[in-house]
């Protein structure tokens, strides 16, 4: 998991539970299924410390489903699929910008014939916004619960896609306070704000000119944990270092074929000056020469490994002029050729 907590609270739990009408469901079966193996007043009268991640997020997803289920007001489609939030997410892997990853979004979902998100950059303070679209006729629990849900998956989902965490002061929402506020600002891990002109989030706008970093395999691997989005505690930004942050943008620019920036223009994108981005990077033991070269080597196997490219072509994508001072750099890294190379690692 990108975020270090293991072990969550056994009082959220015990929260999640108290969203549903106790009368009308077996929550002793529900935690079972849930791989919590206590009863229901075994949790409420003499609760474990904590229960695991995992089975948290197995927990929301069952009372989630369950109060889809009770709310016949709230339209079903209101929700997106797993296939159709799989297809989505690699619609904007490739995107070069947040800004960029959130248009495509929104593109998709007008494919989809729905318009869930929209984005409007014209907010005071160079903020930009946000916002939810779904509106539920008839607001009820399950339909907060659904649109604080969907709120805060786009904002993990945009963290995790540029390696750090956006800063948002609250979700706001146009809902009555239908639950207690301080239980669900605990289960969402965020300020809640209720009663306002719709549901959205505000965030500087400088963050829509952030890099992609993030690759399909770690999109890959994300989807398959099957978590995302109901793992609450996990927040998209994954604690990267600078230098592996800046690895990621230059992989990232290299797969794609364009070129990769100096020290200046790195500088100018992350607002620092060239003697504070050459600090913080030898802080971390590293420079921008190691970061490139790293880089290249990473993206050389992975195209050995994966694909059928001729390796002249492989030294042209990953930045060399040709392909024997390719060959000489890669044995002096890996020490072995990357026609060895192909061969013992080829997938």
């Amino acid at each position: 998991m990108p975020n270090e907590i293991t072990a969550i609270p056994a009082e959220l739990a015990i929260a999640l539970l108290d969203f549903l009408p106790a009368e009308r469901f077996d929550t002793d079966a529900l935690l079972l299924r849930s791989g919590i193996l206590i009863s229901t007043s075994d949790l409420q009268q003499q609760p474990p410390n904590a229960i695991s991640r995992v089975q948290f997020s197995a927990l929301f997803r069952e009372v989630f489903a369950l109060l889809k289920k009770l709310d016949t007001t709230t339209s079903a489609a209101a929700w997106l699929g797993n296939e159709e939030f799989r297809m989505l997410c690699h619609c904007i892997i490739h995107r070069k910008t947040l800004g960029e990853a959130i248009e495509q979004a929104m593109r998709f979902e007008k494919m989809l014939k729905r318009e869930d998100i929209a984005l409007n950059t014209e907010q005071p303070n160079q903020q930009a916004k946000l916002e939810y679209k779904q509106l539920s006729n008839k607001p009820s629990v399950s339909a907060l619960i659904s649109d604080l849900l969907s709120l805060s998956y786009y904002h993990r989902l945009y963290n995790w896609l540029i390696g750090e965490r956006i800063p948002v002061n609250a979700l706001e929402v146009y809902y009555d306070e239908l639950l207690d506020k301080n239980a669900l600002e605990d289960l969402f891990q965020i300020p809640l704000r209720f009663n306002q002109p719709g549901n959205y989030f505000l965030f500087p706008k400088t963050y829509l000119e952030k890099p992609i970093v993030r690759t399909v395999d770690e999109l890959d691997s994300l989807l398959d944990i099957d978590l995302f989005p109901f793992d609450l505690f996990f927040d998209g930004a994954s604690q990267l270092s600078f230098s592996e942050l800046i690895g990621q943008q230059f992989r990232n620019l290299l797969s794609s074929g364009r070129l990769l920036p100096n020290l200046d223009q790195l500088a100018a994108y992350y607002n620092l000056s060239e003697t504070t981005l050459r600090r913080r990077l030898t802080s971390e033991g590293s420079s921008i020469s190691k970061i490139k070269e790293q880089s290249r080597m990473d993206l050389a196997k992975e195209l050995l490994a994966k694909t059928h490219l001729p390796i002249d072509e492989i030294s042209m994508r990953v930045g060399f002029s040709d392909s024997s001072t390719f060959r000489r750099a890669f044995k002096q890294r890996q020490n072995e050729t990357p026609t060895q190379y192909r061969r013992n690692h080829s997938v």
